[in-house]
């Protein structure tokens, strides 16, 4: 290295493209879509979302689609761009391949109950506007991912910063919950409707 480019940060230009490249792939997950097929009541979507709203609200920026869980960023990428593409006049096709009842915990009026919930996996398949198979993309339903965040004091023994009075530190997404948002009725009648509406 020369005199002259001392204090010149070389690998500058290369971290400003990656850090557009980074922007560019979570693209993949943003902006309005065509609605040929809902997608914001699949697990992809809610997850992306949780933690988007998440992050926001603790102060978190996300920077990458490696911020998010791999497999949700994937499926969702892949929905949008079935979306995108598939032509409901040549034939639009929704197939589930398989259902699951979980029991899970709430908590209701102070008390906690167990409930049954319900998710379920498939495929959409269909043509584009030029009659060619668009080949075969995977959905879930009934369940998403939500980030759980910590906050750690830069200082514990000093913990409020003298002027503002608020708390100094970061936070960080540290885990995870699994969420369901598909109850099942405990009337049997109404349950039985429920998953033949689901099926059809």
């Amino acid at each position: 290295m020369s005199e002259y480019a001392i204090g010149i940060d070389e690998d500058e230009p290369e971290r400003r493209w990656m850090k557009k490249y980074e922007l560019q792939k979570l693209k993949a997950v943003e902006g309005k879509a065509k609605h040929n097929i809902d997608f914001t009541d699949e697990t992809s979507y809610r997850t992306i979302q949780a933690y988007n709203e998440e992050c926001k609200k603790n102060g978190l920026v996300i920077e990458s689609d490696q911020d998010y869980p791999r497999e949700q960023f994937i499926q969702l990428s892949k929905l949008r761009e079935f979306d995108s593409r598939v032509d409901p006049e040549k034939g639009m096709f929704k197939q589930i391949l398989s259902m699951v009842r979980q029991p899970v915990n709430v908590t209701e009026n102070g008390k906690r109950i167990t409930k049954d919930t319900l998710y379920f996996n498939g495929l959409y398949s269909g043509k584009n506007k030029a009659n060619i198979k668009l080949g075969h993309y995977s959905f879930s339903k009934g369940w998403y991912i939500k980030p759980v965040i910590d906050f750690t004091l830069d200082n514990p023994k000093e913990p409020f910063d003298s002027k503002t009075g608020q708390k100094v530190g970061r936070s960080r997404i540290a885990g995870k919950t699994m969420e369901h948002y598909i109850f099942l009725s405990e009337n049997k009648k109404e349950r039985r409707k429920q998953l033949e509406d689901i099926r059809h």
